[in-house]
């Protein structure tokens, strides 16, 4: 197939890009006792370790191109029946009423789809590589055929929804959902071509943020604002938020636990600053540091590091000298003359933050 022949320093870095990802994917879904990664990383990182050409966002039977080579990207846990085409358009799909009709013009449609993407791009092999995901945290690398549907041989299989046509051709088995228009196969999980435990690596982490998060075209801000660290309205340091968001209750919290309000006037005077609430970006500090970050919280009105924890090492610990487990008070603020943070924008994945003294 594909993944053996490639260069063992491109797999090394694949399956390091991949373990970042799961650690990613646990800090968005901290209750998933399986390691999550989705869909959309999963193609950027193959494509980015294997220098292959990104097609993911086309309409096209595959999600990667390499010369002579077509690459559908999956990734999944649990049931291997998984999604491998959608036919929406009934003008230029219709749907027979029968059973067995719509099994083979499913079929001829499958066929037809794969034929041109293949004349398109002159594709000699078409292939599925796909990662699956287990509750041991293991992470599995398969690949096999992206192959024709034989319809000479398509037999209908039992099926106890009548919305669902089930059908196979000897070689794999297919299931057709009438509703929603897609066709499924099974996935074989029987021969992992590789395979690895996922685990937290700072290193692996800082690997994906600084070559998979697009960089920025630019080195002048766009744009910037200024955050309190401390309530003006009040003149303190909130007790159980902000600086202090580790002392809240609810939960057990690590000690570096910690966001940057976004007032509700910083947000009206600035509309689209900041992207969407809970879309990941790179925030780079003063001393050049880089983590992942986010907006959150109702309103999207804090501002976060992903994973959590690194936005506080640094504010607290690093610019703040902030003892582990003691309150942040507005005199640790007035000693260490910072009591705001700039923030720098470049552009939707890449800003800055810079401590500030606004008085």
């Amino acid at each position: 197939m594909f993944y053996n022949l490639q260069p063992e320093e491109n797999r090394a870095i694949y399956k390091r890009f991949l373990n970042a990802a799961t650690i990613l994917g646990k800090l968005n879904s901290p209750k998933s006792v399986i390691p999550q990664i989705s869909s959309r990383s999963s193609e950027d990182i193959f494509c980015r370790s294997f220098n292959a050409k990104d097609l993911g966002r086309k309409d096209i039977s595959i999600d990667a191109h390499r010369p002579n080579d077509g690459i559908g990207i999956k990734t999944f846990q649990g049931n291997s029946l998984q999604k491998i085409a959608e036919f929406n358009n009934r003008k230029k799909y219709p749907i027979p009423s029968k059973p067995l009709n719509i099994a083979h013009s499913i079929a001829r449609y499958r066929n037809k789809r794969l034929a041109k993407t293949a004349s398109d791009l002159s594709l000699e092999r078409m292939l599925y590589h796909f990662v699956y995901r287990k509750k041991s945290q293991e992470i599995q690398i398969f690949e096999q055929e992206m192959a024709n549907v034989n319809i000479q041989k398509i037999k209908l299989l039992k099926s106890a929804n009548p919305e669902i046509i089930k059908f196979s051709d000897g070689v794999a088995k297919y299931s057709f959902n009438k509703t929603k228009s897609t066709l499924c196969t099974y996935f074989s999980l029987d021969k992992p071509l590789d395979s690895f435990i996922c685990s937290y690596n700072k290193r692996d982490f800082e690997f994906y943020i600084e070559n998979i998060v697009p960089q920025a075209n630019t080195k002048v801000p766009k744009n910037s604002v200024v955050l309190k660290l401390f309530s003006e309205r009040r003149n303190i340091v909130e007790l159980k938020s902000g600086l202090n968001q580790w002392r809240a209750s609810g939960r057990e919290r690590h000690h570096d636990e910690t966001y940057i309000p976004i007032p509700i006037e910083i947000r009206r005077e600035n509309p689209g600053f900041f992207p969407k609430r809970d879309q990941t970006f790179r925030i780079e500090t003063n001393t050049g540091e880089k983590f992942l970050a986010k907006v959150c919280q109702e309103n999207s009105k804090a501002l976060m590091s992903n994973p959590n924890k690194s936005l506080g090492k640094w504010i607290l610990r690093d610019i703040l000298n902030i003892k582990k487990g003691e309150l942040v008070t507005l005199n640790h603020l007035i000693k260490a003359k910072i009591n705001s943070v700039v923030i720098e924008k470049f552009d939707e994945n890449n800003f800055k933050i810079i401590p500030f003294n606004s008085n």
